[in-house]
């Protein structure tokens, strides 16, 4: 980057971790009371990531050398749930 600060840019998907609200306690809360609707294609992909995947990324990214100043990095775990 001309002049500029190195930076790199992360595009997170949905985050969810432990106790979060809108991927963990709140559809847990629909489950039990058998109000839990999910609607849309179940082979359409969560675009979900962890929240330490998350950090990791983020550690890793103001690591790196200036090779990767510039990078847009989608960011989003392959684990393959829809």
């Amino acid at each position: 980057l001309s002049g500029g600060v190195p930076c790199v840019v992360i595009r997170p998907g949905c985050v969810y971790g432990p106790f979060g609200k809108t991927f963990i306690m709140r559809p847990m809360e629909f489950l039990v009371r058998g109000r839990l609707v999910l609607s849309g294609s179940e082979q359409t992909p969560s675009n979900t990531v962890y929240v330490d995947n998350l950090v990791e990324a983020i550690v890793r990214s103001l690591e790196a050398d200036e090779g990767v100043a510039g990078a847009i990095v989608p960011l989003a775990d392959d684990d393959g749930w829809t």
